[in-house]
């Protein structure tokens, strides 16, 4: 299997990817309410995008302490998180038996969805959430729990990711020499720089999650 390494330009790069595709999951959110009904095909992309950004969010965190390897599987990416991280996610409202359960359910469905390879579709499916047209009411999928737990799972993998920034001293990215008027970047000690914020965020990650945001 693949690997990617763990090097800044990689951190950098995956978390920017999460971001951007978090971003764009908010777009398309809102379109999706506004228009309150898709098609199955859609909703099922859908879900896969919730994947991607789930994927990403880990991959983003797990890339801080390691070399990270190139998986879509959601719950081989979950057992590597920080127990930090899944000592707060369990029980917190889904017990473990749950979390378990649905990890193995939604393990692969960034790629299966997208290709329509829908073998754990019914996952998120009730008849409720139909109308006379076989289209999906989105504002009826919003209350379903299984739809809800991945829904969970990637606000708190974003939480978490705001602790860590949260709990760090950026203060080292001021130390730029000042030269007359104007600031004279030095790209080797913006590397440093660079360098110790990903340090500190793999030590803060490695503690307690010792609150909640």
């Amino acid at each position: 299997m693949k690997v990617v390494k763990r090097t800044d330009d990689n951190i950098t790069k995956i978390l920017t990817s999460f971001i951007g595709s978090c971003e764009n999951l908010m777009l398309l959110e809102n379109e999706i309410l506004k228009i309150d009904k898709i098609t199955i095909p859609q909703y099922a992309n859908y879900l896969s995008q919730i994947a991607l950004c789930v994927e990403l969010g880990m991959k983003s965190i797990l890339i801080n302490e390691n070399d990270i390897y190139k998986t879509h599987d959601l719950k081989e990416l979950y057992s590597k998180m920080p127990s930090a991280f899944r000592d707060m996610f369990e029980n917190n409202p889904f017990p473990k038996k749950t979390i378990d359960k649905s990890l193995e359910k939604i393990k692969t469905i960034f790629e299966d969805f997208r290709y329509m390879n829908i073998e754990n579709f019914s996952f998120f499916l009730d008849k409720s959430i139909f109308d006379t047209d076989y289209k999906i009411i989105f504002s009826q999928v919003l209350r379903l729990q299984n739809f809800q737990f991945i829904i969970f799972f990637l606000n708190e993998i974003k939480k978490f990711r705001k602790f860590l920034n949260k709990c760090i001293d950026k203060d080292f990215f001021k130390n730029i020499e000042k030269r007359g008027f104007t600031f004279k970047v030095d790209s080797e000690n913006i590397n440093k720089a660079i360098k110790k914020y990903h340090d500190e965020i793999k030590n803060i990650q490695l503690t307690a999650y010792v609150e909640k945001i």
